[in-house]
């Protein structure tokens, strides 16, 4: 076999297990606020692919102080309420959806203002140690839905 040969299938060997380590990330939003607002939403779907479970363990932004991952639970009575989700299980197959009402990205300290039609970066980490960096599009309707 030539160096070359050899080059490539190592490159591809170690390539192989990261691209299955990652996720698909679709849909990614977030919903704009009123001018000033200290905290905002973000939505978005995740797939995974790959034969193993895989772990959203945080995520961060350099136009937040703070991104957290919450659930919005509603109870017997009707209450509803939020709480955090430290670490977040997408099934090997899967798909996990961040949607109003329910999961979601609480985005703290806005840095400046955040409007419909901008794009902001944000990273989402791996339990593998791989990090994501997906843009969400800030809107003031959720994808699909007619903003009139």
């Amino acid at each position: 076999m030539s160096r070359l040969a050899i080059a490539l299938t190592l490159w591809l060997g170690l390539l192989s297990p990261l691209a299955a380590a990652t996720l698909e990330v679709s849909e990614a939003w977030i919903r704009e606020g009123p001018p000033g607002m200290g905290m905002l939403a973000g939505f978005m779907t995740l797939r995974n692919p790959g034969s193993a479970d895989r772990f959203l363990e945080g995520a961060d932004s350099p136009r937040f102080e703070r991104v957290e991952m919450h659930e919005t639970r509603i109870d017997d009575r009707g209450v509803a309420s939020m709480r955090p989700v430290h670490r977040l299980r997408i099934p090997a197959g899967g798909t996990v959806r961040f949607a109003p009402g329910g999961l979601h990205l609480m985005l703290i300290g806005p840095e400046g203002e955040i409007t419909a039609g901008e794009t902001v970066p944000v990273r989402l980490h791996l339990d593998n140690g791989v990090c994501i960096q997906v843009p969400f599009e800030v809107r003031r309707t959720p994808p699909g839905q007619d903003p009139h």
